[in-house]
């Protein structure tokens, strides 16, 4: 492989591998510096294509920071697709028959993903999934927070 250039989906013609790791030492033998070490790479490879100092500099700069060669460019985003309304239709079946059940057995019950049921639940059905809370004794200052609660149902029902 060593001189055969690499051409990656873009279209642009990369150096492969081999090409740029020679690049390395002889930036190292000219003390970094980039223009020299280009008029070097040029004279001692013959047959192959000759870089300029900014493309020596560039992949200098990458392998310090990336430690790799090229450009690690990260995999694409997964687009979910759109649920089906039967699915939709189920998790809201479940939803409504027992509304105290979690999303675990929900997912388990029609066989899809918990996460994909979470989705559902609040990108559907607008839905948020909470947890019950049970207190097990009421304490001297929730006779005070009740009456205000009360009072502020009964002030957004009036509305």
């Amino acid at each position: 492989m060593n001189g055969v250039a690499v051409q990656p989906v873009d279209g642009r013609i990369t150096y492969s591998n081999n090409e740029l790791y020679d690049m390395m030492p002889i930036l190292g033998e000219c003390r970094r510096n980039s223009a020299e070490a280009a008029r070097q790479y040029a004279l001692r490879y013959l047959d192959r294509r000759h870089p300029g100092r900014g493309y020596i500099h560039g992949v200098e700069q990458r392998l310090r920071t990336l430690g790799s060669f090229h450009v690690v460019t990260p995999a694409p985003r997964i687009v979910q697709p759109y649920l089906e309304q039967p699915i939709v239709h189920q998790v809201l079946e479940q939803v409504l028959r027992s509304p105290h059940t979690s999303t675990r057995a929900i997912a388990r019950d029609i066989r899809y993903s918990k996460s994909t049921v979470n989705r559902i639940i609040k990108k559907y059905l607008r839905m948020r999934p909470w947890k019950r809370h049970t207190v097990h004794k009421l304490q001297e200052g929730d006779f005070e927070r009740r009456m205000a609660f009360c009072d502020w149902v009964v002030d957004r029902v009036s509305l």
